[in-house]
């Protein structure tokens, strides 16, 4: 993705301030996990600062290293294995959507994570063929305060089936997939959060315009 930087003009208490910022580019990815060989991580297929990690709730650690009561919350777990993706027939679950790997949360929830928050407006997925699973699953939005954003209801007995949600979450800097499936053709339409420099335009703009609305 290219971004092209626009200059920004401002008049606030008769200074002009100009900023330099950058474009914001909206991202729209599909991972079909198929460019990576089955059984390999999934972080292989990583693209756009987005990763995936094995999910646990779990608690925060002090600097004792003992838990916090009440921190529990989605992180990544440590302990675990990486995240791979694979052929789901070869686990009994039919072949897969894209139709080669799916990302494998048999076992474990997957953390689907952004280097930075991002609105979100869209999020979707294919499930894997086969009517195994929780059929009152759902799939978690979180900020990075981990505080729950929005909640979309999976129901991972139905076979194939495409789970599509419009959003517009701000904030969003992890996804939580629930444990018991394979989910394929994972597709995401974000746009970066503002940084602080385009917060501070957003302010002198604002600024200006309530100085011309005084001078009239």
């Amino acid at each position: 993705m290219s971004l092209f930087p626009s200059t920004v003009r401002a008049s606030v208490v008769g200074l002009t301030l100009a900023f330099v910022v950058p474009a914001t580019a909206a991202l729209h990815v599909t991972f079909n996990f198929d460019s990576v060989p089955s059984g390999s991580a999934a972080n292989l297929a990583s693209r756009d600062g987005i990763t995936f990690q094995p999910g646990a709730f779990l608690p925060a650690i002090d600097s004792e290293g003992s838990m916090i009561p009440g921190s529990e919350t989605w992180r990544a777990d440590g302990s675990a294995e990486p995240v791979t993706v694979g052929d789901p027939s070869a686990f009994g679950r039919g072949a897969a959507p894209s139709p080669i790997n799916a990302l494998n949360a048999l076992f474990q929830p997957v953390l689907v994570q952004f280097a930075a928050p991002e609105v979100v407006r869209s999020f979707s997925l294919t499930l894997d063929n086969d009517p195994f699973g929780d059929s009152g699953a759902t799939i978690g939005f979180y900020d990075a305060g981990d505080r729950l954003l929005s909640e979309v209801a999976l129901d991972q007995t139905k076979v194939g089936a495409f789970i599509e949600a419009t959003l517009d979450l701000s904030s969003v800097t992890k996804v939580v997939l629930p444990a018991g499936a394979f989910y394929d053709n994972l597709s995401i339409s974000s746009i970066p959060e503002p940084g602080p420099v385009a917060l501070v335009v957003l302010g002198a703009l604002s600024l200006g315009s309530l100085k011309r609305r005084v001078q009239r």
